[in-house]
């Protein structure tokens, strides 16, 4: 996997013309995509965004895609700082794009995730995943538009966002919206925002667990499939040691 490093005014800029994987480490400050995914190549992005550096960041721009080109975006966010993610993407025949989001928000953080996706032909894809855990007294939004314009038939999307809701001083907010504007299609959304189940906090701590361990393997478990999308070894085993420690669980 080679990694992507932004230019001096804080732009990645990129046009993929075969099968490549890049890895993308945010840091602090503005960050500005402008990447096109070329005719029938193929592009896997991989953003990460750990505890350090402490400060805040924001991610914007466009990934398109030209015709019969595949986009898969794997981003994991356990940062403790602020962030903003408003990226776009344009949809030719046959393209597909799938985006999966795993987040922590903890602290006084203010996290926002919003995608769009525009379905501008024929027998376009796209699958927006995120899931969330938010502690504290922080914030944490999933966003995200699909539009299918007139003439895309046979066009498929889905927009799915799921926050555990650990606190009782945060806020949450999921809110997944379909334009639709062709009728052959299939569309679809679904939004879970919620505590961590009674029952299953109950069971963990008949075992034996404490509530603060219990609730963190639980959180593990909701997590780490997204964590396991990661290619790089060492990235992956510091996702999953970040996310088992017990210190970002409210007691």
């Amino acid at each position: 996997m080679k990694e992507l490093v932004a230019n001096s005014i804080n732009q990645i800029r990129l046009e993929v013309q075969g099968c490549e994987t890049y890895g993308v480490d945010v840091t602090c400050g503005p960050l500005h995509f402008d990447i096109v995914v070329k005719e029938n190549a193929s592009l896997r992005l991989e953003i990460i965004r750990i505890k350090n550096p402490v400060c805040s960041a924001s991610i914007d721009g466009r990934i398109d895609l030209r015709k019969n080109a595949h986009l898969e975006v794997v981003m994991v966010d356990f940062n403790k700082e602020d962030i903003n993610v408003d990226l776009h993407s344009d949809l030719q025949e046959g393209s597909k794009a799938t985006y999966k989001v795993a987040v922590t928000s903890s602290g006084h953080a203010k996290k926002v995730y919003n995608f769009h996706v525009f379905h501008l032909d024929p027998h376009t894809t796209s699958f927006v995943k995120m899931a969330g855990v938010l502690t504290d007294e922080a914030e944490l939004h999933f966003l995200g538009t699909s539009d299918i314009f007139k003439g895309s038939i046979k066009a498929k999307t889905r927009q799915e966002g799921r926050i555990a809701d650990l606190s009782t001083r945060g806020k949450a907010e999921v809110s997944p919206i379909l334009n639709i504007d062709e009728n052959d299609v299939v569309a679809s959304h679904g939004a879970a925002l919620g505590k961590v189940p009674d029952a299953s906090l109950f069971y963990l701590m008949s075992r034996g667990l404490t509530k603060k361990e219990a609730t963190s393997l639980l959180t593990v478990g909701y997590l780490k499939p997204f964590v396991m999308e990661i290619s790089d070894t060492n990235i992956r085993n510091r996702l999953l040691g970040y996310v088992e420690e017990r210190g970002f669980i409210d007691d």
